[in-house]
């Protein structure tokens, strides 16, 4: 892999998106005391909603698009998730992902939806502010 390239999401990435986005989610903060069933069924729109509305940012191999590296769903106002897989984790491709769509991320306040478990440390870093009803909007 030389690089990385940053385009929107397509229909078929969506499989691998739903499942790694409902599955890290359901981890975290709020979400881990709803019911599977209801859980699955609301979250599953919510991120409907953001690939309808042209919000989720896949960041892929340079060299085959198909490579899924991470992926964020972000309005211009508001970064609602970042995904980055494992084995990529801390070369800062969610940083890269996220300054795409917020080129003064980290200098200035960026409000969230989705927040990771123990986000403290980077929420003060990068300015974050966490607003989970903000989801409700997507």
């Amino acid at each position: 892999m030389q690089g990385i390239n940053i385009r929107v999401a397509a229909l078929e990435d969506m499989a691998m998106i739903y499942s790694s986005w409902m599955k890290s989610n359901r981890k975290n903060g709020m979400a881990a005391d709803i019911l599977n069933e209801v859980y699955f069924d609301e979250h599953r729109k919510i991120i409907e909603g953001c690939f309808n509305r042209g919000e989720i940012f896949v960041a892929c191999d340079s060299e085959d698009a198909s490579v899924i590296i991470g992926y964020m769903a972000a309005s211009k106002d508001v970064l609602h998730y970042v995904y980055v897989k494992h084995m990529f984790r801390k070369l800062k491709v969610a940083e890269t992902l996220v300054r795409a769509v917020f080129p003064d991320f980290g200098n200035k306040l960026t409000i969230t939806s989705h927040v990771p478990r123990n986000a403290q440390t980077a929420m003060v870093k990068f300015k974050l502010c966490y607003n989970p009803y903000l989801i409700l909007g997507a």
